[in-house]
């Protein structure tokens, strides 16, 4: 039988040192059926011309250079291009098993209907560390419906990023990532699995997610803060649009985000300053946090008022107070 082609999507910025790495396992797939689509954006070293000593050496690689633009455009950008089937996913500072694409297509032509198939990863650090992550946590769980992938995402039961994965490229029609925004990934595959019929799964790590020190999931500003918390939001008003969970888990999910949104709310205001006053940010951040507050269903567990009462003015000085007894500095 013919193999179906998959188009694998490498957004890529200044990272020089390691699109060598991340485009040899590429290329090294045992599963040969590729387009490999190069977007690069907006880079100040040597990314761009190495980007194009590939598509010379392979003809199986395309090039996009984009004068700006985050990974999002990127994302969106190399989908509008892609033409095979199926799509995959590789940050440009990571690397696969050679056999990913393989291990991972075997898995989609035996489950027919399946629209996703994930694997295990390896968190790999600069001192040379790998640690193995596995993507679902459910030791058994190898083959369920998109719905109940919505269900594991929204009650933080499963890993919310499009990699390690391979998708049917039909699943994508009408779903865009949000550009402008760094994680972009949670909220795109909750559209993206709701349009799902089956996602398959193999515990078997064959992605290796480089940790960067200097990486964008690594960077604490005021701006990735209230992204972050924008991205909460936007998956409350998911949830709550959609009512796929029972009463008991929306009100698990609204305590997560309600108390996660509360401490990148505190974070705002904490890194406020006169020369950066961010007061539409935290304007914007109390009315939604109001929204989801008097929301109906919205009943904050013990531990949630706890973490919220935390944060404020009255919290902050009975910590400190508690503090200073603790230390006898009367």
């Amino acid at each position: 039988m013919e193999k179906e082609r998959i188009s694998v999507i490498i957004p890529a910025h200044n990272v020089e040192a390691y699109l060598e790495r991340c485009m040899d396992s590429v290329l090294g797939q045992t599963y040969n059926e590729l387009e490999i689509i190069l977007v690069e954006n907006g880079s100040t070293d040597r990314t761009p011309e190495l980007c194009d000593t590939y598509a010379r050496r392979d003809s199986r690689v395309r090039v996009v250079h984009l004068e700006i633009g985050d990974v999002s455009t990127a994302r969106n950008v190399g989908v509008r291009l892609s033409t095979a089937p199926y799509i995959c996913f590789v940050d440009s500072d990571d690397y696969l098993d050679i056999r990913l694409c393989e291990v991972l297509m075997d898995k989609l032509t035996r489950c027919t209907d399946a629209d996703m198939a994930y694997c295990s990863y390896f968190s790999t650090y600069e001192d040379g560390r790998k640690k193995e992550q596995q993507i679902v946590r459910h030791k058994d769980l190898y083959t369920y419906s998109g719905c109940e992938q919505v269900r594991m995402l929204l009650l933080d039961k499963t890993f919310c990023t499009l990699w390690p994965g391979i998708f049917r490229k039909t699943i994508f029609e009408g779903v865009q990532f949000p550009e402008g925004f760094f994680y972009e990934d949670y909220i795109t595959l909750l559209f993206l699995s709701e349009k799902c019929r089956k996602v398959v799964y193999t515990p078997e790590p064959l992605y290796y997610y480089w940790q960067r020190s200097d990486s964008i999931t690594h960077t604490y500003s005021i701006r990735h803060m209230y992204q972050h918390f924008l991205i909460g939001f936007m998956a409350w008003e998911f949830a709550k649009q959609r009512q796929m969970l029972n009463r008991d888990d929306y009100r698990q999910f609204v305590n997560r985000i309600i108390t996660q949104n509360h401490f990148f709310y505190k974070k705002v205001v904490d890194t406020s300053s006169s020369q950066h006053p961010c007061k539409a940010e935290i304007a914007d951040m109390k009315r939604k946090t109001q929204e989801m507050l008097h929301e109906e269903w919205c009943k904050l567990s013990p531990r949630s008022m706890f973490e919220l009462f935390k944060h404020t003015t009255a919290g902050c000085l009975l910590r400190r107070y508690y503090h200073r007894l603790r230390n006898r500095q009367f």
